[in-house]
């Protein structure tokens, strides 16, 4: 007879290794956090920072009509972010009369933020257990109730921007991206993995197309900036997208052991931006395509979209019009492990040296440490981003896989004839296929979207 212990036992053992108990995991841990957050505000001191400054800044833009980013300045320093810190911050000068409505505000955006990683962890299929895990944070309650940085502004943004993303919402995604990068120039750390994404998913001419939205996003939010002279633009790009900026010792973290002549030399520097340029090279060749297993055969195969790479002559002939082709194509959900990868190596190398840069990884990083913990780790996989895609789109379309896309599924590991490897997540080790299957019966037959 089995004892309520054993079966909470049981219960608690399958949330280690699956989504049992996800959603009522997740309400619990929204509901804490809002009590958490809520006495967090009302019971421990402000610290004031840059709060003031941003409000200064703001003030000289909206109240005082200031276009040139050099004469744009407050207490701490002059405004070194994109046009779209400036707008927010002048909604929070606006609508905002005190300290601790901020405060409340931003509480909010936290507990929205913390939601959205959840839905994002819920997609990836990541196991319940890591839930609890996302409240443990006590910097990341610092920088949101407490400091009021503008770096949980733009990584609501970027989270928004990939969960549109594993949605298949292309256009509100990359717009969505680029709200986030008008906020904080360091979301170009996301940027090479979201061109590659949409890549594979889209072909070369469709991304080009969202491409060009996205820079346009960029020109318009600047434009108060950028019309009244060539002066006013120059400057606005000097400060907003400054990319020789040296950061000040005393901010370091990643670096605290190095002497500050060190870090303060150009040396130092350009060893970081050599070793950045490697990681992002690696992971581009290793894990966000197919060019380490398949080389230029998989950028030109896939140069019109994913549909002409891994389906059969037959399924495109048959999808001749733009609606056909758009249906068969819908099945095709790219990964986002890439763009929450591709932060790794700026935030190690590049961009190390502000506290406030721990909002960037600390909710990512959980889900990648599982791979690691849970799943056997990315190192250890049969398949990248890339090649896992692919296969998911073969699986949910039931689509035969053709003779290149033949490669990479046996590079995938693929043991039957006509099984489809893609019902693993990725970073999942061969010893892992049980499970992988049944998480595919669990969803009808077919493998999630991975991110």
């Amino acid at each position: 007879m089995v004892t309520a212990a054993t079966a909470l036992k049981d219960s608690a053992l399958r949330t280690l290794h699956s989504q049992h108990l996800f959603l009522p995991t997740a309400a619990l841990v929204l509901l804490g956090e809002v009590a958490l957050t809520s006495l967090i505000v009302l019971k421990v001191p402000y610290t004031e920072i840059d709060y003031s400054t941003y409000l200064q800044q703001a003030a000289l833009f909206a109240q005082k009509g200031v276009r040139d980013y050099f004469q744009i300045t407050g207490d701490s320093g002059p405004c070194v972010y994109p046009a779209g810190h400036l707008y927010l911050y002048s909604l929070f000068s606006l609508f905002t009369s005190s300290i601790f409505q901020a405060q409340v505000v931003f509480g909010v955006i936290y507990v929205v933020n913390l939601g959205i990683v959840i839905a994002l962890y819920y997609h990836a299929k990541a196991p319940t257990a890591l839930l609890p895990f996302l409240a443990l944070s006590k910097r990341l309650h610092s920088i949101y109730a407490l400091r009021l940085f503008n770096d949980p502004l733009a990584i609501s943004f970027l989270y928004i921007s990939l969960l549109l993303l594993i949605r298949q919402r292309w256009t509100a995604a990359v717009i969505t991206f680029s709200a986030a990068l008008s906020i904080k120039m360091n979301i170009l750390l996301f940027l090479p993995a979201l061109a590659v994404v949409l890549f594979r998913a889209l072909g070369f001419n469709r991304s080009l197309l969202l491409a060009v939205a996205f820079f346009a996003f960029q020109v318009l939010v600047s434009l108060p900036f950028t019309l009244p002279s060539p002066t006013t633009r120059s400057h606005y790009l000097q400060q907003a997208f400054d990319l020789s900026r040296v950061f000040l010792y005393k901010w370091t973290v990643n670096w605290r052991f190095v002497p500050e002549s060190v870090f303060l030399s150009k040396d130092f520097a350009r060893s970081l931006l050599l070793i950045h340029i490697g990681l992002l090279a690696s992971f581009a060749l290793y894990l966000w395509t197919g060019l380490s297993k398949l080389g230029p055969s998989w950028v030109t195969s896939r140069w019109n979209g994913p549909l002409q790479s891994v389906a059969p002559i037959s399924a495109v002939t048959k999808a001749q019009s733009p609606s056909q082709r758009r249906q068969l194509e819908s099945k095709f959900a790219p990964s986002a492990d890439s763009c929450i990868t591709s932060s790794i190596p700026g935030t190690l190398t590049r961009f190390p040296s502000y506290y406030g840069e721990h909002n960037f990884q600390s909710l990512s990083t959980l889900l990648l440490v599982s791979h690691v913990i849970l799943l056997g780790g990315l190192a250890a996989a049969h398949a990248g981003d890339a090649l896992q895609d692919e296969a998911q789109f073969q699986a949910n379309a039931g689509i035969q896989p053709t003779a290149l896309s033949s490669r990479a599924s046996t590079s995938l590991g693929s043991s039957k004839k006509n099984e489809p490897a893609s019902s693993s997540s990725i970073g999942l080790p061969q010893g892992g296929s049980s499970r992988s299957k049944k998480a595919a019966k669990e969803n009808g037959g077919s493998s999630k979207t991975q991110i």
